[in-house]
């Protein structure tokens, strides 16, 4: 399954909905499923992740990652990341 995590904070920054994300998208990748992990938080260098980060997309790029998701995980909802639901119909 293509899961598109949403998660407005992220690494580099620490805090609660940070580690949970990272988990949360570490535990579906080893599960199995295609992960990529959308953010506005800036990063500090190369992300040594299993999965895929994209660090604040420009609207076509947000817009092409719903559309490759089978399922949007919002952790947090944020306008910025879930506009483009209002266009795609994905399960959220």
């Amino acid at each position: 399954m293509n899961i598109l995590f949403c998660s407005v904070p992220f690494r580099p920054s620490i805090g609660g909905l940070e580690t949970v994300s990272a988990l949360l998208a570490e535990r579906f990748h080893a599960r199995g499923h295609r992960v990529v992990l959308v953010t506005q938080t800036p990063g500090d260098g190369a992300d040594d992740e299993s999965y895929r980060i994209v660090r604040k997309p420009p609207p076509w790029e947000l817009y092409k990652w719903v559309r490759w998701a089978d399922v949007v995980f919002h952790n947090n909802v944020s306008l910025r990341l879930a506009w483009p639901q209002l266009l795609l119909r994905r399960p959220y």
